[in-house]
């Protein structure tokens, strides 16, 4: 016997084996003979440390905010697009669709749009494992941009960005067939 096994897997091979025995006995054996499998924990999620308080955008490149739509073309290929916003202005500053989105490319992204646009005084995310990222969060505090991370699993707290995704998706991801990346991104 496998000490992983659980008493539903127990019952169903001693019944196989002609053993006429009942679940809630073997459940109780089981028990008994300390077999039981601990729960799992719920694992840690990372966090991002904010460098800023949360605070309401007051004026054009106060405040920024950033996230992820994920999408799949017909031929199933992933597709993932970085959208940027001036959450003053509800602006979109930036949509940037490619296959895979990493740290470094967020980088890259952010770059040019701190150039053209002035760099923000916060940036608002979630704690995505691209926007948390060592490398990137130091950059971002060269640049002075500070950074606001929303709590797990509270997309209300980023409200402008999330509103921005469900209108892309409804106004054109679930309007357009995209077979290529390509197409994808002249369509977006």
């Amino acid at each position: 016997m496998h000490p992983g096994w659980g008493y539903p897997k127990i019952t169903k091979l001693l019944k196989d084996d002609g053993w006429n025995v009942g679940r809630r006995l073997v459940q109780r054996l089981h028990r008994e003979l300390g077999l039981a499998v601990p729960t799992k924990k719920p694992r840690q999620r990372r966090c991002g440390p904010s460098t800023g308080l949360p605070t309401k955008a007051t004026h054009r490149g106060h405040v920024w905010t950033w996230d992820f739509v994920h999408d799949v073309t017909v031929r199933g290929g992933k597709l993932r697009m970085l959208n940027v916003i001036d959450e003053y202005t509800r602006e979109c500053l930036y949509i940037h669709v490619d296959r895979r989105i990493n740290a470094d490319k967020v980088q890259r992204i952010l770059a040019p749009l701190v150039a053209e646009h002035g760099a923000p005084g916060f940036i608002r995310s979630d704690n995505g494992s691209e926007f948390i990222e060592k490398k990137l969060r130091i950059w971002i505090g060269d640049a002075g941009i500070k950074t606001i991370y929303i709590d797990p699993g509270s997309p209300w707290q980023n409200g402008f960005i999330e509103s921005f995704n469900a209108r892309l998706r409804e106004e054109c991801l679930n309007r357009e067939i995209l077979y290529t990346l390509i197409e994808a991104r002249v369509v977006i």
